[in-house]
């Protein structure tokens, strides 16, 4: 368990590829996960994109596996809505230390 894991709503695409094989967007699904929201420090919003570096961004510790936009086969990423606010998940690490889990780099989705 991470320590003061809230419950957080995953919305993930359920696309896949069409006959030509470009992606076409499903009908997202949605499941309760657990984890700790954080606020991001220097570091963490320095590895984002210079444009996204003065939006809302969190780190999120979870033990769910999370996945990122991939540009290559056009996968979009997943999203996690806390307090009714969207975030997208941006960059995800692999923490294998103490206690295995994912770090989690979120932007907040302006809509």
């Amino acid at each position: 368990m991470i320590l003061g894991s809230l419950p957080v709503t995953l919305s993930r695409n359920t696309g896949s590829r069409g006959t030509d094989g470009r992606w076409v967007d499903g009908t997202p699904t949605t499941s309760t996960i657990y984890g700790s929201i954080q606020p991001m420090n220097g570091k963490d919003m320095a590895s984002l994109p210079e444009g996204e570096r003065q939006v809302d961004g969190k780190k999120f510790y979870t033990r769910t596996l999370l996945k990122t936009a991939n540009q290559h086969d056009g996968t979009p990423a997943d999203r996690i809505i806390y307090d009714s606010i969207t975030y997208e998940v941006r960059g995800v690490a692999h923490e294998n230390r103490i206690i295995p889990h994912y770090k989690a780099l979120l932007v907040r989705i302006q809509e």
